[in-house]
This record gives structure tokens, sequence and C-alpha cells, in this order.
């Protein structure tokens, strides 16, 4: 029976807009020559949502321009699902790429000062900034659809 009530529940969930979400930058993890950058997206309190798919990513210099668009991620780890994320729960995604130029091996030259995120579904754009600037290729950079943990 609660298994039923959760079920209907999550289901009468409505789709996550970006105005009632915001975004937070949560840091770096890397392993084996790739940076992980850990973002969230979290629902207003109070508040339930659904999301599912990818989240468009764009990483700007200081002035603004993009510099790096994120293309999409994809492996049977991170499955395209449609969730409902709340507060306490909130939509997690993360940005991957090379730690070095694959040419060079040197630490990769673009600085990335902010990032615009619109969330699945949505044509709002939500901006994080940097307290540092990000020193990134490229090419290579590729995100995960949004998900309950990465």
């Amino acid at each position: 029976m609660i298994a039923l009530l959760a079920a209907v529940a999550a289901a009468a969930a409505p789709t996550c807009a970006s105005n009632q979400l915001t975004l937070h930058y949560k840091g770096f993890e890397g392993a084996a020559g790739t940076g992980y950058e850990l973002f969230r997206l979290v629902p207003r309190r109070g508040l339930t949502c659904r999301l599912g798919g990818y989240p468009g990513v764009a990483l700007l210099d200081s002035r603004g321009r993009t510099v790096i668009h994120v293309a999409r991620y994809h492996d049977d780890l991170h499955p395209l699902r449609t969730l409902t994320f709340s507060r306490r729960k909130p939509a997690r995604f993360d940005v991957r790429h090379p730690n070095a130029d694959p040419r060079t091996g040197r630490r990769c030259s673009h600085r990335v000062a902010s990032v615009r995120v619109i969330p699945p579904n949505a044509t709002r754009a939500l901006t994080w900034h940097f307290r540092r600037p990000l020193h990134l290729c490229t090419k290579g950079a590729r995100v995960t659809p949004v998900g309950r943990r990465y």
C-alpha cells in the first residue's frame, strides 16, 4: 500500500521549471586523467518536481562568452530516467572533461569563469560563477543525464 502511494505521488509531481530550481556547484573529483565537475539542481523548499534527460551546459569565459559547449555523455551506468526530486534529494549531474590536453599532456588552457545550465525540458538558463577560473580543454567535455547520485 505504501509503495502504491509513493508511486502515485511521484507520478503527480509536476515537471521542474528553471525558476523553481537553484544551481549548485559541489566541487571537483578526478581519476585516470578525467576531471568531474559535480553539480546539483535543487528545487525550492517545499517543492517536489520531476526531471529527466540531459541538461544543456555551456562553459563561459569571464566576459560571458561560450568557450566550450558540452556534449552529452551516455553509458550503461547513467541511464535516462525521469525521477522525482526535492530539496533533500536534488537532481545531480556532472561535467566530465580531460585533465590535460591529449596532444601535449599539458594543462588545458581555456579559462572557464562560469557555467550556464538549462535544466532538461526547460528554456531558461541558470548560471554559476566559479570562485576561481577552471582550466579546461575545448574538446572532450561531456555532461551526464540528471540522476540521483554519480
